[in-house]
Protein backbone atom coordinates (compact mmCIF):
# COMPACT_ATOMS: atom_id res chain seq x y z
CA UNK A 1 0.00 0.00 0.00
CA UNK A 2 2.82 2.32 0.86
CA UNK A 3 5.64 2.45 -1.67
CA UNK A 4 4.83 -1.12 -2.85
CA UNK A 5 3.19 -2.79 -5.93
CA UNK A 6 -0.28 -2.10 -4.76
CA UNK A 7 -2.83 -0.82 -7.25
CA UNK A 8 -5.41 1.87 -7.01
CA UNK A 9 -8.50 -0.88 -6.25
CA UNK A 10 -6.25 -1.93 -3.06
CA UNK A 11 -5.92 1.90 -1.84
CA UNK A 12 -9.93 1.99 -2.86
CA UNK A 13 -10.35 -0.96 -0.81
CA UNK A 14 -9.17 0.66 2.72
CA UNK A 15 -11.08 3.57 1.85
CA UNK A 16 -14.74 1.49 3.05
CA UNK A 17 -13.03 0.90 6.42
CA UNK A 18 -12.20 4.25 6.66
CA UNK A 19 -16.11 5.40 5.59
CA UNK A 20 -17.65 3.27 7.99
CA UNK A 21 -15.09 4.22 11.25
CA UNK A 22 -15.87 7.77 10.59
CA UNK A 23 -19.81 7.16 10.21
CA UNK A 24 -19.86 4.46 13.19
CA UNK A 25 -18.17 6.56 15.38
CA UNK A 26 -19.95 9.56 14.96
CA UNK A 27 -23.22 7.55 15.29
CA UNK A 28 -22.17 5.80 18.47
CA UNK A 29 -20.96 9.24 19.99
CA UNK A 30 -24.28 10.16 19.32
CA UNK A 31 -26.31 7.71 20.35
CA UNK A 32 -25.27 7.37 23.70
CA UNK A 33 -24.62 11.35 24.49
CA UNK A 34 -28.51 11.91 22.92
CA UNK A 35 -29.73 9.15 25.23
CA UNK A 36 -28.06 9.71 28.48
CA UNK A 37 -31.23 11.78 30.39
CA UNK A 38 -33.75 8.72 29.11
CA UNK A 39 -31.35 6.58 30.38
CA UNK A 40 -31.33 8.30 33.85
CA UNK A 41 -35.29 8.73 33.90
CA UNK A 42 -35.19 5.00 33.26
CA UNK A 43 -33.44 4.17 35.82
CA UNK A 44 -35.06 6.40 38.38
CA UNK A 45 -38.37 4.60 37.23
CA UNK A 46 -36.99 1.16 38.21
CA UNK A 47 -36.40 -0.50 34.83
CA UNK A 48 -34.17 -3.42 34.86
CA UNK A 49 -30.59 -2.70 33.33
CA UNK A 50 -30.87 -5.85 31.26
CA UNK A 51 -33.67 -5.01 28.40
CA UNK A 52 -32.24 -1.55 28.39
CA UNK A 53 -28.59 -2.36 27.57
CA UNK A 54 -29.71 -4.98 24.87
CA UNK A 55 -31.72 -2.56 22.68
CA UNK A 56 -28.90 -0.26 23.30
CA UNK A 57 -25.85 -2.44 21.84
CA UNK A 58 -28.94 -3.82 19.52
CA UNK A 59 -29.10 -0.49 17.89
CA UNK A 60 -25.71 0.63 18.35
CA UNK A 61 -24.77 -2.90 16.10
CA UNK A 62 -27.41 -1.86 13.40
CA UNK A 63 -25.56 1.29 12.94
CA UNK A 64 -22.36 -0.10 12.83
CA UNK A 65 -24.16 -2.84 10.19
CA UNK A 66 -25.71 0.29 8.55
CA UNK A 67 -22.17 2.80 8.32
CA UNK A 68 -20.72 -0.44 6.42
CA UNK A 69 -23.02 -0.90 4.23
CA UNK A 70 -22.77 2.88 3.32
CA UNK A 71 -18.74 2.55 2.86
CA UNK A 72 -18.77 -0.86 0.81
CA UNK A 73 -21.85 0.32 -1.85
CA UNK A 74 -19.33 3.57 -1.79
CA UNK A 75 -16.72 1.53 -2.78
CA UNK A 76 -18.99 -1.02 -4.97
CA UNK A 77 -19.80 1.83 -7.42
CA UNK A 78 -16.05 3.60 -7.44
CA UNK A 79 -13.88 0.43 -8.27
CA UNK A 80 -15.90 -2.80 -7.01
CA UNK A 81 -14.86 -5.37 -4.39
CA UNK A 82 -12.37 -7.87 -6.05
CA UNK A 83 -12.65 -10.40 -2.87
CA UNK A 84 -16.08 -9.69 -1.14
CA UNK A 85 -15.78 -11.49 1.68
CA UNK A 86 -12.74 -10.09 3.19
CA UNK A 87 -13.54 -6.65 2.29
CA UNK A 88 -17.20 -7.07 4.44
CA UNK A 89 -15.71 -8.69 6.99
CA UNK A 90 -12.92 -6.04 7.37
CA UNK A 91 -15.63 -3.02 7.10
CA UNK A 92 -18.05 -4.23 9.51
CA UNK A 93 -15.02 -4.88 12.01
CA UNK A 94 -13.75 -1.40 11.27
CA UNK A 95 -17.51 -0.15 12.25
CA UNK A 96 -18.13 -1.54 15.07
CA UNK A 97 -14.30 -0.98 16.74
CA UNK A 98 -14.99 2.37 15.83
CA UNK A 99 -18.42 2.97 16.92
CA UNK A 100 -17.32 1.53 20.39
CA UNK A 101 -14.71 4.28 20.28
CA UNK A 102 -17.67 7.03 19.54
CA UNK A 103 -20.01 5.39 22.03
CA UNK A 104 -16.61 6.01 24.72
CA UNK A 105 -16.61 9.07 23.30
CA UNK A 106 -19.21 10.66 25.52
CA UNK A 107 -18.17 8.74 28.96
CA UNK A 108 -16.47 11.46 30.26
CA UNK A 109 -16.35 13.73 33.32
CA UNK A 110 -17.47 17.03 33.98
CA UNK A 111 -13.99 18.03 34.06
CA UNK A 112 -12.83 16.94 31.39
CA UNK A 113 -11.20 19.16 28.92
CA UNK A 114 -10.98 17.40 26.18
CA UNK A 115 -14.43 17.36 24.10
CA UNK A 116 -15.86 14.34 23.84
CA UNK A 117 -16.16 14.71 19.82
CA UNK A 118 -13.00 15.00 19.50
CA UNK A 119 -12.36 12.00 21.88
CA UNK A 120 -15.13 10.07 19.26
CA UNK A 121 -13.50 10.85 15.95
CA UNK A 122 -9.66 10.34 17.43
CA UNK A 123 -7.69 8.45 14.96
CA UNK A 124 -10.48 8.64 11.35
Amino acid sequence: MFGGKAGGSQIEAATAGWAAAALAGLAGFFQISSLRSVDRRLAAAGQRTAPVVAGRLGAAFCLALVAAAGGLIALEARAGINDPVRAVAATVLIAVIYLARGARGDGREDGDERSAADHACVGV
